[in-house]
C-alpha cells in the first residue's frame, strides 16, 4: 500500500483502526499527517461508525471523524452509485462507498474484498496485509 496515494478508508478498515488491528492504516494516517493532508471517508461510512451503540467506541469514533475529511454524494457519486449496485448486485452503502472511490480516483481501503474486488476499475487493499 503506496501512502502517497488517495486512499478511501471503508467503514471496516476504520473499526479494525480503532482497534489497533490495522497497523497499515496507521502507517497511512502518518503518513498523511507528515503532508498535511487529511484520510478520506465516504457519508455512508460516517453514518455507520456514528451508529455504533456503545459510548465509549463512539468518543474514539467521533475524535477519528474529526481527522478525516468526509465525501458525501454529488450528481456524480449517485450515478456511479446507481451503475456500481447495478452492474455489481452490491448493497446500496458498498455501491456508494466504491462509486465514491472511483469517482474521486481514490484506492478503497477494506477487508471485503470479496465485493469490492468485483468492481471493474476500482483498486482495492486490505488494510490487515
Amino acid at each position: 500500500m503506496d501512502a502517497l496515494d488517495m486512499h478511501l478508508f471503508d467503514t471496516n478498515a476504520l473499526i479494525y483502526y480503532l482497534a489497533g488491528e490495522a497497523p497499515h492504516v496507521k502507517e497511512i494516517f502518518r503518513a498523511l499527517k507528515e503532508r498535511a493532508e487529511r484520510p478520506s471517508v465516504s457519508v455512508i461510512s460516517k453514518i455507520e461508525l456514528l451508529s455504533i451503540d456503545d459510548e465509549a467506541e463512539l468518543a474514539k469514533v467521533e475524535t477519528l471523524l474529526g481527522a478525516v475529511d468526509v465525501l458525501g454524494l454529488d450528481d456524480r457519486v449517485v450515478e456511479e452509485s446507481a451503475r456500481v449496485r447495478r452492474a455489481y448486485k452490491l448493497k446500496l452503502p458498498d455501491a456508494i462507498i466504491a462509486a465514491t472511490a472511483l469517482t474521486h480516483g481514490y484506492t478503497l481501503v477494506t477487508r471485503n474484498l470479496q465485493d469490492f474486488g468485483r468492481v471493474g476499475g476500482l483498486d482495492v487493499v486490505d488494510p490487515k496485509t
